[in-house]
């Protein structure tokens, strides 16, 4: 099953839009903080288009993480904005299984079953936009939105693939994995999280769910089976959508000044 993120966004844009109009003894301590960030996350990986022939490739969705640095600045008792640095991990996520029974050739041994798990590292400035809703006792109840900008490096192609020998000795490919060449340096996600907020001294504490929706793809290629009973071919893409966990602690720049609640 597919991580449908984009919605998550829309209907949560859409929930908490009209709690902004009816905001309620907000009670904000500190005007700056910095703050340290990471998640937990279960992203997508590839998503396979034009397949011929029978599914030989098995992509599933993969555990993977974001870490970085924020800096938070109040513009009033209720919106702050943020700036951020963060790394994370795109994944070179492939599985496939070949019976030894399917081949077309004679060969000795048994199944082939290989799942790779390699990953590049990214990192990503981010600007956003958080939103103080409701208080509830020493919490507050508080959704961002962002924009990310992923920065990646420039590869030419990748390509892996598993060859086997025959009887006679030649070598007979059986699998073909290749990414395109990826010229873009950049792209562009989206991010929504939606948490609580609690400040203890001159320290805060964020935590809550989180989403990341990116409208292109950051990898594209193709695969191929050859040799065996049920050959299949086709593309893969894949964009850096997640949705998963967050928590943040964060020190005040600012000497404390606790605002009165508002009436």
């Amino acid at each position: 099953m597919k991580i449908q993120t984009k919605y998550i966004v829309i209907i949560s844009i859409l929930f908490f839009s009209k709690s902004i109009f009816s905001q309620e003894n907000i009670k904000l301590e500190f005007d700056n903080y910095l703050s340290f960030y990471s998640n937990v996350n279960i992203q997508d990986s590839y998503r396979e288009k034009n397949i011929i022939g029978e599914k030989q490739l098995f992509l599933k969705p993969f555990l993977s993480f974001e870490s970085g640095f924020e800096f938070h600045k109040k513009i009033n008792s209720y919106l702050e904005y943020g700036l951020g640095l963060k790394f994370g991990l795109i994944p070179f996520n492939q599985r496939y299984f070949i019976n030894n029974d399917s081949m077309l050739i004679s060969v000795y041994g048994g199944n082939y079953n290989q799942q790779n798990r390699e990953f590049e590292l990214y990192l990503a400035p981010s600007l956003s936009l958080k939103i103080n809703l409701k208080q509830f006792k020493k919490q507050t109840l508080y959704t961002e939105l962002g924009v990310n900008l992923i920065l990646t490096k420039y590869y030419d192609s990748d390509r892996g693939e598993l060859g086997i020998g025959d009887s006679i000795g030649q070598e007979i490919k059986l699998y073909e994995f290749t990414l395109l060449p990826n010229p873009k340096k950049f792209h562009a996600s989206l991010f929504l999280r939606v948490g609580m907020s609690k400040k203890i001294k001159n320290r805060i504490f964020n935590y809550g769910i989180t989403a990341n929706y990116m409208p292109g793809y950051i990898r594209k290629g193709a695969f191929a089976f050859y040799n065996i009973s049920n050959p299949s071919s086709g593309e893969i893409k894949m964009k850096l959508n997640y949705i998963g966990f967050f928590a943040s602690y964060g020190i005040s720049l600012n000497k404390k000044n606790e605002l009165k609640e508002m009436e």
